[in-house]
């Protein structure tokens, strides 16, 4: 069974390419339009498309179509990969659906609007077609929205079930690795801020994203969405020096710099006082990462624990003294992240 809902294959490779003969009369999509109810929310959906609204019947009939099978895709999607719990089969279905289905779905839909001429250009607000143009104008947005819905599904996929996943993708790598394209210059996909709400009887510690509403806060570094690079390489120099367990997934790493909750800690195979110096550097030295206080242990032991996979104590952390011989190493290896 598959997971992806069959009209978006169908608007990609079937009977629904919106540019077939029998797909191109406006007229004809109006009173289709009312046959297509908006479903309701199955799933959290952690991003949404910030994209032009709809302009013809057209539009709007493939609009909602693609955007309901957003939905049902990534319901379908989540439901199927949690029946199995085990990891090994959860990895090889994350990288089936990711890397092998998703991606060339992609790569396909990137070909039809080169081969097509489909570029976002057209959907500008300064961009008015002539009554020749109209049908081709149509058909660039309905393949434009059928490519960020497949990039939805992939970053609510990849959200999911990060902690499996080796290679994260953010917005701007669709861009930049999959369609070799200019970044636009406002992202029609973002992630969806959620307000947390906060109980009368409590008060608010923090508005940074270190509050103690937060089970397990992470450390945030500052670059993580620009430079996402330099965490790779911290990841490959750490084990090289031996300092987190060889078999440390990147995700898991990358998950502890991400101001995200702490899903699953890192084990640290070096030194007590190698894992002191380089918090310590990184925080209040470099200021690589933002700025939490007094919490700076608390997070570190969220984020670590030790060799036996035992949690730190993050009193001891107050005495603890920079090593003797590692520090010029430790210093070295943070420079990546600058």
């Amino acid at each position: 069974m598959s997971a992806f809902h069959p009209n978006l294959d169908k608007v990609l490779y079937g009977e629904l390419q919106p540019w077939l003969q029998d797909n191109v009369p406006d007229e004809s999509y109006t009173p289709k339009i009312s046959s297509i109810r908006l479903q309701e929310n199955a799933v959290q959906l952690k991003y949404e498309l910030s994209f032009p609204r709809p302009f013809n019947s057209k539009t709007k009939y493939y609009r909602r179509l693609i955007e309901n099978a957003i939905e049902a895709t990534v319901q379908n999607s989540i439901s199927l990969m949690k029946e199995d719990e085990d990891e090994e089969i959860l990895l090889c279905y994350t990288d089936e659906f990711l890397y092998k289905n998703l991606k060339t779905k992609l790569l396909d839909i990137s070909e039809i609007i080169a081969a097509k001429d489909y570029s976002l250009a057209y959907l500008k607000n300064s961009y008015v077609p002539q009554p020749s143009e109209r049908n081709h104008h149509t058909n660039t947005y309905i393949m434009q929205f059928l490519r960020l819905a497949y990039m939805q599904i992939y970053l609510e996929i990849q959200e999911e079930f990060i902690q499996h996943i080796e290679d994260i993708f953010i917005p701007e790598d669709f861009y930049t690795q999959l369609f070799r394209e200019p970044i636009p210059g406002e992202l029609p996909l973002r992630r969806i801020k959620f307000k947390e709400v906060i109980p009368n009887n409590k008060k608010q510690v923090s508005n940074n994203k270190h509050s103690a509403q937060s089970d397990r806060p992470s450390f945030t570094y500052k670059k993580y969405n620009h430079a996402p690079q330099n965490l790779t390489n911290l990841h490959n120099n750490f084990i090289r020096n031996g300092w987190i367990d060889a078999e440390t997934s990147l995700a898991a790493f990358k998950r502890i710099f991400s101001g995200k909750d702490v899903l699953m800690p890192v084990k640290w195979t070096g030194n007590k006082s190698e894992l002191y110096y380089f918090v310590k550097t990184l925080h209040s030295k470099k200021e690589l990462v933002e700025y939490v206080g007094q919490r700076i242990w608390e997070i570190t032991c969220n984020c670590f624990v030790d060799k036996d996979g035992k949690e730190f104590d993050r009193k001891k952390f107050k005495d603890t003294k920079d090593p003797k011989l590692s520090v010029a190493k430790i210093d070295k290896s943070i420079k990546l992240l600058e």
